[in-house]
């Protein structure tokens, strides 16, 4: 590759850039919902966290943000168990 006549590296030209916002994508995959994510935090034990994993993955979701976000637009529903 002929780096010498490079300006911008890789994925920062503005036509890139403009693309990807005009399509909607975040790190290169398209939103799922209309608006950007932002970064949050939560604090929960270890086997909550972990219980997070497996209920994400058994209902589809790729990751816990997912699922957070599925949950909390209520696409997902969350049952209490007594």
């Amino acid at each position: 590759m002929d780096t010498k006549n490079q300006k911008y590296s890789r994925g920062k030209h503005p036509n890139t850039l403009a693309s990807l916002k005009k399509n909607h994508y975040h790190g290169g995959r398209p939103y799922e919902f209309t608006s950007p994510k932002k970064t949050r935090s939560v604090t929960v034990t270890e086997e909550g966290w972990e219980n997070l994993k497996i209920l994400a993955q058994k209902t589809g979701c790729k990751g816990i943000s997912e699922f957070l976000e599925k949950v909390s637009r209520g696409l997902l529903e969350v049952k209490e168990v007594a």
